[in-house]
């Protein structure tokens, strides 16, 4: 989804933010402890009501300043395992001046004194994690270990994997491993235990962070003794930096050496059925019938050129096409639209309201659409966000039919805020997306938000269980890990296998017999006026 960036001014401190401290909990503290703790506490004031302004102006609903310092301060005292003080929020109602507020979160501060618990950006960081807890589900704060399963921007894909966080406790386990980087190719999967690197054992004690520098870099940052750094002059004058080599385990085979070269292009987001030999997507589920089957990993950055290329690849070939957004966690909202504008003429796609700001409409500006390829979407309950866009815009407009299960119901829109916290970051709901159907351009009450979805046709609704669905995903992952160069088989390599994708392929047959009658409608009325216009001219 579209990130919008909003940096946070820090407020100047004024004559007045030298008072004297209030008494602090605790032992008595030195003089240059005393100081070090108004510091502390005057930039700690500063950030954190920087942060609840912006939060107060920018959130889709109203929420007050106060009720945002409120939760932020009494966070921090429950993390500095104290009671908050008594008539909190009334101090901060009474207060409505910027000077006034922070010389009181000053002295606030310093009554929990100078507890390790509490030490800079700490405090910080808790209090804006309490705020989250006003707000909806969607806002957080969210941290380098967070942002590793967000929607990708132009980051390139490295070696192809992550690590799970093991603290130097315990083994270097694989976490995640992107479609189509090498990685993937090398047939590593989620679970693999990584433990030799360039031929040298992962010292014990070494943590997923250490490792993983030297792994996505090439060894262009300390080796933490796993291998010697290569010459940095390799990557400055542009030669390529030389394969990561790695010994791997994995419970029921010998450990074995794989060689990863680096790739700088993005993780797949466009997935097809199949994976030909060289890795590449075979996207075609019916050939004779000529429907290809199209998955949607996620809305990330470039995935609508991605498939506006695929479709342009197999133009004339294709006749039907199963969009698929199932488990599809949303993303950039210029993706989502990018993605439906492809299938639609001049029209509006979405509406975005928010609480400040007029509606803003956004209409299709994709140069090329494919107007009369018939299409099915396929969603499920975990198709969100902008996934769910795609789907409405298409089912709203009568381009596309629904099929498979309802969608979850998130209509909201992201902002990131950058407060002063290292390595994390703020996600706050701006605003919410209102489909082309919809007569009002208001956002929903707040308890009719949760009936929002998008709905299968009646015709092509198939419902399965939380375990089904589980185990579906799973085998499409699978599907999607498998080397194109591997011979194993797989669950999913009988299309019976999976009930709602055969659901979605009757529905796009449907929609091909209906485009080739109203061809044939469209060829018969043609060759009447042809008919009576030479009839016409033979008269005359």
């Amino acid at each position: 989804m579209r990130v919008l960036r909003a940096t946070l001014c820090l407020l100047l401190a004024s004559p007045a933010l030298t008072a004297a401290p209030a008494p602090s909990a605790g032992p008595a503290l030195g003089p240059a402890a005393r100081e070090q703790l108004r510091a502390e506490s005057l930039n700690y004031a500063q950030q954190l009501l920087s942060v609840a302004s912006q939060i107060s102006l920018a959130y889709v609903r109203p929420v007050s300043r106060a009720d945002l310092l409120h939760a932020g301060l009494s966070g921090l005292f429950e993390e500095g395992r104290q009671p908050a003080p008594p008539g909190l929020r009334a101090e901060l109602h009474r207060r409505p001046d910027d000077t006034g507020l922070i010389e009181f979160l000053i002295q606030t501060r310093e009554r929990l004194g100078a507890c390790d618990e509490l030490r800079e950006p700490k405090a910080l960081l808790v209090s804006c994690q309490a705020m989250m807890k006003l707000l909806d589900p969607y806002c957080a704060v969210v941290t380098e270990e967070g942002r590793k399963d967000q929607p990708w921007g132009d980051q390139p894909v490295g070696i192809g994997l992550e690590l799970e966080d093991n603290a130097g406790v315990g083994p270097l386990r694989i976490r995640k491993v992107h479609p189509g980087g090498p990685a993937q190719k090398a047939g590593l999967l989620p679970g693999d235990v990584l433990t030799h690197i360039d031929t040298r054992p992962i010292k014990r004690g070494t943590t997923s962070a250490q490792a993983a520098g030297l792994l996505h870099r090439g060894g262009l940052v300390a080796s933490v003794g796993l291998a010697p750094a290569p010459d940095p002059s390799d990557a400055l004058d542009g030669r390529p930096l030389r394969p990561v080599r790695l010994t791997v385990s994995r419970p029921g085979r010998k450990p074995w050496n794989v060689a990863l070269e680096f790739q700088t292009g993005r993780p797949e987001s466009v997935l097809g059925v199949v994976r030909s030999d060289n890795n590449s997507w075979d996207f075609f589920l019916d050939r004779t019938n000529k429907i290809a089957h199209v998955r949607i990993a996620g809305l990330n950055r470039g995935v609508a050129d991605d498939l506006r290329e695929v479709l342009e690849r197999h133009e004339e070939a294709l006749r039907g096409l199963i969009l698929d957004l199932r488990w599809c966690p949303g993303g950039f909202l210029d993706e989502a639209l990018g993605i439906a504008g492809l299938f639609l003429g001049d029209v509006v796609l979405a509406t975005v309201t928010s609480r400040n700001e007029k509606p803003h409409e956004y209409h299709n500006l994709q140069p090329k659409r494919f107007l009369d390829l018939p299409v099915v979407v396929l969603v499920n309950g975990q198709t969100s966000g902008g996934a769910e866009l795609i789907a409405a815009a298409l089912q709203d407009h009568k381009r596309a039919a629904v099929a498979g299960q309802r969608t979850r119901g998130k209509t909201s829109v992201q902002t990131t805020l950058f407060a002063n916290l290292p390595g994390a970051t703020i996600r706050l709901t701006s605003g919410e997306f209102i489909r082309p159907g919809d007569k009002e351009p208001q956002p929903r009450p707040a308890h009719r938000r949760s009936e929002w979805r998008v709905w299968p046709s009646p015709d092509l609704e198939y419902r399965v269980s939380a375990d089904f669905d589980r185990r579906l995903r799973e085998g499409w992952e699978q599907q999607t890990l498998r080397p194109g160069t591997s011979t194993q088989a797989l669950p999913l390599d009988d299309p019976a296998s999976d009930p709602q994708r055969e659901v979605a392929r009757r529905g796009v047959l449907e929609a091909m017999k209906k485009a080739a009658n109203r061809r044939k409608e469209t060829q018969k009325v043609q060759r009447q006026k042809a008919a009576k216009t030479g009839e016409r001219k033979r008269t005359e």
